[in-house]
């Protein structure tokens, strides 16, 4: 599929708290729209032309608690984006530069900002806990990522989003694929890394920007498992795990109480090798914009000391500009190859 930046269309549409919509497209001076590595929620931040509308300014009515549907059309009709609340409004400075800003969260931001004492049973399926606090929150959820049988689950006074992302590191440590949150269209998708049906390539042509750092700060190679100290004081070693020492030696160390079986903590040390068993690094490119690309995603870059797969670990579009900027991660980075010794 290619996309001609020159023909692609955006719309923009406010509908009120009291149902009547305003169709804002053509007072839009700026906006991004942006997709975070790290949290679920993605959000936008626009700047519109504050023009006179009924007896005031179009601000006294565009208020938080308003929605914002974004559409876009590249080639095949208008399709929806991106859907939010108004959060934060800010009209300072209208009188003079006839503008005002504010950003828009989806609805998952709903999860990050509220809080319940979490409970489940031992025996319930991943899907069943995620399903039961999105529904509670009147979140529709969609679930195709992988699912397992949890342990009991008790989370006293905890975000919802992290209860969630607790819950899904658990089943994320024990299967292969990493798995990713977003909002489509008002719902929920929990999904594999990885999964879109359309990928899409970028060549030196097309892409305007790159970055590619690579760090060994955040790198770990080995990671043992001590148990609980004799009478002499000396903590025997239960397991270990090896990971890519071509790199040296950069050991951590997880402790293992009476409560913790040597299982768990085994799992414990394997999930940090996963994590962080490869070198850190900071890869990002400018592209022309390709609206439907969302965080984890997988695509083909080619261009320098890009060429492979990678995984979107966020993105950050530019609809007034045309462009967007993606940081990204090898597809191969992945795969760690983990040896393991237990005593």
């Amino acid at each position: 599929m290619e996309i001609d930046i020159s023909k692609l269309k955006y719309k923009f549409l406010v509908v009120l708290k009291s149902g009547a919509s305003i169709n804002i497209t053509n007072l839009i001076t700026d906006c991004s729209i942006e997709d975070p590595d790290g949290e679920i929620s993605e959000h936008a931040e626009m700047t519109i032309n504050n023009i006179l509308y009924g007896s005031g300014r179009i601000s006294s009515v565009i208020t938080p608690g308003s929605a914002l549907y974004i559409s876009s059309d590249w080639g095949s009709g208008f399709e929806e984006i991106y859907r939010g609340t108004i959060w934060d409004w800010d009209d300072e400075g209208s009188t003079t530069d006839k503008s005002f800003k504010f950003s828009v969260y989806d609805i998952l931001k709903y999860l990050e900002q509220s809080e319940d004492n979490i409970y489940f049973p031992a025996g319930l399926s991943t899907k069943s806990i995620v399903g039961n606090i999105s529904n509670k929150w009147g979140i529709p959820f969609s679930y195709t990522y992988s699912s397992i049988t949890h342990s009991k689950v008790v989370l006293p006074a905890t975000e919802l989003s992290e209860a969630i992302k607790t819950v899904l590191d658990d089943a994320q440590s024990k299967v292969a694929a990493n798995y990713v949150i977003l909002a489509r269209k008002g719902v929920m998708d929990v999904i594999p890394q990885g999964s879109n049906s359309t990928v899409c390539v970028f060549t030196g042509r097309e892409i305007e920007t790159t970055s590619n750092k690579l760090s060994m700060d955040d790198l770990i190679t080995k990671v043992i498992v001590g148990g609980q100290q004799d009478n002499a004081g000396k903590v025997p070693v239960e397991a270990a795990f090896t990971g890519r020492t071509e790199f040296g030696t950069l050991q951590k160390l997880v402790s293992r109480d009476e409560d913790t079986t040597l299982n768990a903590a085994s799992a414990e040390a394997q999930k940090m090798l996963k994590e962080h068993g490869n070198l850190s690094g900071d890869r990002e490119i400018g592209a022309p914009d390709v609206p439907f690309i969302r965080k984890g995603d997988k695509v083909k870059i080619v261009t320098g000391s890009f060429n492979g797969y990678y995984y979107v670990l966020g993105v950050t579009h530019l609809p007034v500009e045309r462009r967007m900027t993606m940081q990204v991660k090898s597809v191969t980075q992945e795969s760690v190859p983990i040896k393991s010794a237990t005593k």
